[in-house]
């Protein structure tokens, strides 16, 4: 009986190796980022090959590499087959690319190329290329540096820079409690990552709300501190997933709705980070009547902070600019949000109708 790897929780990755030492230098770049688990040629079959695949063995054994060729034709689903190799052994690149290889990586490890060809490269999604940079304005560098740690963070297993994250916190609230929501999002709109925009977004929607709802600054601080770390999950789907320039698929979209669940495994353990916060983060998709997710919550368990960023998080989607469809007018977003009935919080979206007067530059 073929065995399966991990759990529900952070990627899959099945690393084939041919030595402790290789093994022992995968789990240390890939213990806190992914379910991983390592395997020996011997062990393959009895392992089901799982979607996510390093392989770092010698290629050069004939029956082995047909073995692997065997076991690599089991894939039901096949996203990522980075192959580590020398620079020495040409043949094994060679035999690699035969394998069906989507990245050929030569020693000595590079952590950052590794994740690059498992997901994609993240740390493009980051290049300012707006005039004047988004950088250059109030508020805007500091924000984007939290985003930039918290995400690093999640997708590398490093440590959260919490004292400059709260900054950024207090910088944005105050940003937004004097020039206002309007001029914030006129300029966040024109970043050119969808999944930045979108957190941009849903901070400066959560500010204004907060501070609209006469929410003490203690309360301010942790709804948009949960505003910044709510979608750090999405570190851990395929870059050609979050950046598609065209609608997700009936896969796609099931693979980025893993994204809460990725958010909280990869936050869970860290220090500093309030129940409040990881609550935010893996539920912001619930909705009232039970159609949300990953959980589908009954609106008892769903906490009041939860429905605050839904609504925001709900407004952010709409409203974000997309490559595939028009920008929808803030009213508009309002009036399908109003349509969604039961599955909203009717007291918060009716506060929330503020967000319907913003006029935003198109």
């Amino acid at each position: 009986m073929r065995r399966t790897v991990g759990r529900f929780g952070l990627n899959r990755l099945i690393a084939l190796t041919d030595s402790r030492a290789k093994a022992e230098a995968i789990r240390t770049i890939f213990g806190a980022a992914f379910e991983l688990d390592c395997i020996v040629p011997e062990q393959m079959k009895d392992t089901a090959p799982d979607e996510n695949l390093l392989v770092d063995i010698c290629l050069g054994d004939d029956e082995l590499f047909v073995e692997l060729r065997d076991w690599l034709k089991l894939r039901t689903r096949r996203r990522s087959l980075v192959f580590m190799t020398d620079a020495a052994s040409p043949s094994d690149s060679i035999r690699s690319a035969e394998l069906g290889a989507t990245d050929i990586i030569q020693r000595p490890l590079d952590r950052k190329a590794i994740f690059t060809a498992l997901l994609g490269d993240f740390d493009s999604l980051l290049l300012d290329t707006s005039a004047p940079p988004i950088r250059s304005y109030p508020a805007m560098g500091p924000a984007i540096d939290a985003l930039e740690n918290i995400f690093a963070a999640a997708r590398f297993g490093g440590a959260l820079e919490l004292p400059a994250i709260h900054h950024a916190n207090e910088t944005i609230l105050e940003r937004i409690r004097s020039q206002g929501l309007e001029s914030w999002l006129d300029i966040v709109r024109r970043h050119h990552s969808e999944t930045y925009q979108h957190s941009l977004i849903v901070v400066g929607v959560t500010a204004a709300f907060c501070q609209r709802l006469g929410f003490s600054r203690e309360e301010q601080g942790a709804l948009t501190l949960g505003a910044l770390f709510h979608d750090l999950g999405k570190v851990h789907v395929p870059v050609a997933i979050l950046e598609k320039p065209s609608a997700l698929d009936a896969e796609e979209m099931m693979e980025m709705r893993k994204h809460p669940r990725y958010g909280f495994e990869s936050l869970r353990n860290a220090a500093g980070i309030a129940s409040d916060i990881l609550e935010m983060v893996l539920h912001h998709h619930e909705l009232l009547d039970g159609s949300g997710y990953p959980d589908q919550l009954p609106s008892n368990r769903i906490a009041d902070a939860v429905r605050i960023i839904t609504v925001c998080d709900i407004f952010a989607a709409l409203i974000g600019r997309r490559s595939y469809k028009p920008t929808m007018h803030t009213e508009a977003a309002f009036t399908e949000m109003r349509a969604m009935g039961c599955k909203l919080d009717a007291d918060i979206l009716r506060e929330f109708s503020f967000a319907a007067k913003l006029r935003l530059a198109a």
